[in-house]
């Protein structure tokens, strides 16, 4: 099995993006000591992330944050462009299996 780097950051994009989440949802949940600790990993996976990028790869991996970026902006853009698709997609998820 090839693993390709860009699901690497990819993957510490997602975790960042849910430790900034469950610090917001604490926060606003007035549970400051939770929030603090909620800190801690996407700090840590700053650094992580940082050391993925820096010092840059040989090619072609230095190509790999450019994969991962291009992904995410698309998934942006179709996010903001075209809402109905990520509901439809969202009721799927939601609805009960097929019998």
């Amino acid at each position: 099995m090839i693993e390709w780097p860009s699901s690497t950051l990819l993957l510490i994009l997602v975790y960042l993006g849910v430790g900034a989440a469950a610090t917001w949802e604490s926060w606003r949940a007035r549970q400051p000591s939770w929030a603090t600790m909620c800190v801690l990993g996407p700090v840590l996976l700053v650094w992580v992330l940082y050391r993925n990028i820096y010092p840059v790869p040989d090619y072609p991996n230095n190509l790999w944050p450019y994969v991962a970026l291009v992904w995410v902006m698309s998934a942006w853009a179709v996010m903001q462009w075209r809402p109905a698709v990520i509901r439809r997609v969202i009721s799927e998820w939601d609805a009960p299996p097929p019998t």
